[in-house]
């Protein structure tokens, strides 16, 4: 994502002015229980809030999330600018254009292994 994005620094002092009311791009990445990729989903909207007590809030908007209020962690570092430009989300085939933010965030469902096929054994 480096290539399509920029490291820009936030910090609590600034978080609220620079994300509240900007349309951002989340991207969910699902690992089952041994680090498995299972899935990944996008989540697009704007943001409504942000703050060290309750987190960054996005009211999400797009087929999926359309009017789902999103909660992510108080954490900073995962937001990144990316360049402008029209962005096609794999997990939605929706397109967003000149998103102001990207983050990205991992999930571990310990509770799932992803299924593996067996190959058949033949006798010979």
């Amino acid at each position: 994502m480096s290539e399509i994005s920029e490291i820009v620094p936030l910090d609590w002092d600034n978080a609220a002015q620079q994300l509240v009311g900007t349309l951002t791009v989340i991207e969910v990445q699902h690992f089952d229980a041994k680090g498995a990729f299972l899935r990944h989903e996008h989540i697009y909207g704007l943001v409504s809030s942000a703050d060290q007590k309750n987190g960054i809030r996005l009211v999400a908007t797009g087929k999926t999330f359309n009017g789902k209020l999103v909660v992510l962690p108080a954490q900073l570092n995962s937001f990144t600018r990316p360049r402008p430009g029209t962005y096609k989300l794999r997990s939605t085939g929706e397109s967003v254009t000149d998103p102001h933010w990207f983050t990205t965030w991992q999930v571990t469902n310990a509770d799932a292994v992803k299924a593996v096929p067996v190959k058949k054994k033949i006798k010979l």
